[in-house]
């Protein structure tokens, strides 16, 4: 290892006038106040010099003051370690003064800022083990094996590396933008996150999972076990997947030149996370080139039309100048590959092959590089030609159901009103393609619900037998006239005027069904868990009790003739108390482990003081609410729930977020592999919840400037941004519970 012959003086008065212009900075923004642009009712309150990010960079300042000192006063050799500690703490100011300057547009660079502050301990932590590493190398070379030598050499040319690119790419990083930021963290920490994984042997992974098409939930708790991350797939991989696909001359030679390109790249690992961004791309790529091989509805022209847009956006892409419109292209192509997938599962149906065939015509004409499309509603109406082929492969693909004969006559009648709403859908279809305003019009919007209504119904009959079962084993004297009640709605839905209401009815006890029988958490309380004996104040068998009786009044009404409504929506008020209980189950679980866990996922960043507010006197609230269950006082219940909706969303969103991610972030690494693999393995289009990162970067910004200002004793700007943050909290609830 040869030591660096570079000067620190004038490093070392760069480092604190940069730090200190920051602060100065920080402080004339943070005076002015900030409010985010919303809605008049979920905008946050103005906030004083005296924030979070204010408070974190002064004590950056300081530790970069002490850093400084150890720097002057180190080896040489042992400079470019401390110097590393000291690049990522401006970075980690810079971010944070960005975000403050952007007001709220900003909260994305804020988070990524304060996720480095809160990692100070554990990244110091690696680079001083490097440190013990070189002491250990200088006090007696002959004894260190050449696997170690290799290795202490590895991890400090690349902290070198870093500490260059922090220099050079320091204006990069004084941006607001989030798109910008992904890929110039990703280039400058790279080099860092080599050196952490030599040092600490571990790999460095993304942390933002990848959404699926199967709707990861469970019925009972709104949330269910999130998919691993899509695996990754190597130039090799990605050669191999070559071989095997169809692709004309052109696309061909375009993908194995940049794969050829990725290969030798791969070779460094400071380019490994571009190399995994461009093999991302080339793989949605290689996925449309598959998906077309399926298509043989396509003609020759339409197949040739796309292999040359395939091929002019991998040339594209293979231009660094032109890349962003090789990306923009490549991204654009998936969506009309997800349609061209759907079409394909309808196999033998010609005519509605050519209807969305001349669609996806009309909306790739401007995908040419010269008449590139700027049209924004485009991904809009694809949308809906996805939800219109969502809904004729679930019609197809439903088994012929087993259904009693009064049954099969209504589910005939409900078969031919849904085709022929299918047909007259299918007629407004290039319409949709051509003129964007058909998204709000009126007659084709009454054709999608049509579509919609008559499916739903459908699926409901298929079901009502399972329905009769649930209903008879809930309470068997109700399972006869349940069944006579529902056959009659069903055969209500071909008549224009009762659809709406009888559908209405049918998705509603549907919907139901799903989320009392069982209920969420009704397992913790039959199994007596200790979550479930505290959440209850040990009245958890009496509770399951009452939950009992009341599920068997409400299979009572739902049979009647003329269901009693409060009954009814007091067994929904049960569900909202054991939905909230699970979700706050997992909050405080979550809680006791630090917030560590959640903290993984690239999206998120808290710190423990604000998990344990967010329960505030949630357990309390739940025992009350048990006790008003038992008292039979449904308005003390009402009370008591609306006071948990009010003062807990952001308790029950950490809660839903553990049990719909949790799962994938505990395999995720934690400490310095975990921070660096959040920075440069920037999320992908089709990372889970992608489309909200700039809500939850803003819920977790103001979350943590409410506990700042508790914590200053500032209790009425608290509670002002505690509403705001409870708005989003709300709002992504919703989201996740829709999804």
């Amino acid at each position: 290892m040869r030591p660096s012959s570079d000067v620190t003086s004038n490093r070392t008065a760069r480092v604190l006038i940069a730090v200190a212009i920051v602060f100065a900075v920080m402080s004339a923004i943070s005076a002015v106040g900030q409010v985010l642009d919303l809605a008049p009712a979920a905008q946050p309150p103005e906030l004083d010099e005296n924030t979070y990010a204010n408070k974190l960079v002064a004590a950056l300042h300081e530790e970069l003051q002490a850093l400084v000192e150890e720097e002057r006063a180190a080896e040489e050799v042992k400079r470019p370690v401390y110097r590393a500690m000291i690049n990522f703490r401006i970075i980690a100011a810079e971010l944070l003064a960005a975000g403050e300057e952007a007001g709220p547009d900003g909260s994305g660079a804020y988070i990524i800022g304060v996720r480095l502050c809160h990692a100070c301990d554990e990244l110091d932590g690696a680079l001083r083990q490097l440190l013990s590493m070189i002491d250990v190398y200088a006090s007696d070379p002959s004894t260190v094996e050449e696997a170690e030598e290799d290795r202490v050499n590895r991890a400090w040319k690349a902290v070198r590396r870093f500490d260059q690119l922090a220099i050079d790419r320091a204006e990069d990083v004084r941006t607001a933008n989030v798109k910008a930021l992904d890929e110039s963290l990703t280039a400058i920490f790279a080099p860092l996150a080599e050196a952490i994984s030599v040092i600490t042997d571990e790999e460095i992974v993304s942390h933002w999972p990848s959404r699926t098409a199967a709707r990861a939930t469970s019925a009972s708790t709104g949330g269910g076990p999130m998919p691993p991350t899509r695996p990754r797939q190597s130039p090799q991989q990605l050669l191999n997947r070559l071989e095997q696909t169809v692709l004309d001359d052109e696309a061909l030679g375009g993908f194995s030149a940049i794969i050829s390109m990725l290969n030798r790249a791969e070779a460094y690992p400071d380019l490994r996370p571009q190399v995994d961004a461009m093999c991302h791309l080339l793989a949605r790529g290689l996925d449309l080139a598959d998906a077309l091989s399926r298509a043989h509805w396509l003609d020759d022209e339409q197949n040739q039309r796309y292999g040359h847009l395939l091929s002019n956006a991998v040339t594209l892409l293979a231009d660094p100048e032109n890349r962003p419109n090789g990306q923009e292209t490549l991204e654009r192509l998936d969506l009309s590959r997800l349609i061209v997938e759907r079409v394909s599962a309808l196999p033998g149906d010609r005519d509605a092959q050519a209807v969305f065939g001349a669609a996806l015509l009309v909306f790739d004409a401007g995908l040419d590089n010269e008449q590139r499309s700027e049209d924004a509603t485009v991904p809009q109406r694809m949308s809906r030609l996805r939800q219109v082929l969502d809904r004729m492969i679930a019609y197809r693909e439903a088994r012929e159901p087993d259904l009693p004969r009064d049954l099969r006559v209504v589910h005939r009648d409900l078969q031919e009103a849904y085709e022929s709403s299918e047909r007259a859908l299918l007629a407004g279809i290039e319409t949709l393609a051509r003129d964007p305003r058909a998204l709000s019009d009126p007659a084709f919007v009454t054709l999608l619900a049509d579509q919609e209504e008559f499916l739903e119904a459908l699926l409901c009959t298929r079901r009502m037998p399972i329905w009769e079962q649930k209903i008879g084993l809930i309470d068997p004297n109700s399972a006869e006239p349940f069944s006579a009640r529902m056959r009659r709605i069903a055969g209500q839905v071909v008549d224009p005027n009762r659809r709406p209401e009888s559908v209405r009815i049918l998705t509603e006890f549907d919907r139901q069904m799903s989320q009392v029988y069982p209920l969420p958490f009704e397992a913790g309380l039959k199994a007596a868990s200790p979550e479930a004996v505290e959440a209850t104040g040990g009245l958890h068998r009496r509770l399951l009790s009452e939950i009992e009786k009341q599920r068997r009044v409400w299979a009572e009404e739902w049979a009647g003739a003329d269901p009693d409504r409060a009954a009814i929506d007091r067994m929904m008020l049960l569900y909202r108390l054991m939905s909230t209980m699970a979700d706050t189950v997992e909050a405080q679980r979550l809680g006791n482990e630090g917030g560590r866990v959640l903290n993984r996922w690239g999206g998120w960043e808290l710190g423990p003081s604000t998990l344990a507010r967010t329960m505030n006197d949630v357990p309390t609230r739940l025992k009350l609410a048990t006790g008003a269950v038992l008292e039979g006082d449904d308005l003390g219940l009402k009370r008591q729930l609306d006071r948990l909706d009010l003062d807990s969303p952001l308790a029950r969103l950490i809660g839903r977020l553990n049990l719909i991610i949790g799962p994938a972030m505990r395999d995720l690494p934690d400490g310095a592999p975990g921070i660096v693999g959040q920075i440069t393995r920037s999320p992908t289009a089709d990372a889970w919840m992608i489309h909200r990162r700039e809500e939850f970067a803003s819920l977790c910004r103001y979350a943590l400037e409410q506990d700042h200002a508790r914590n200053d004793g500032d209790a009425e700007l608290a509670g002002r941004i505690g509403e705001y943050v409870n708005h989003l909290a709300e709002q992504l609830l919703t989201d996740l519970q829709d999804r």
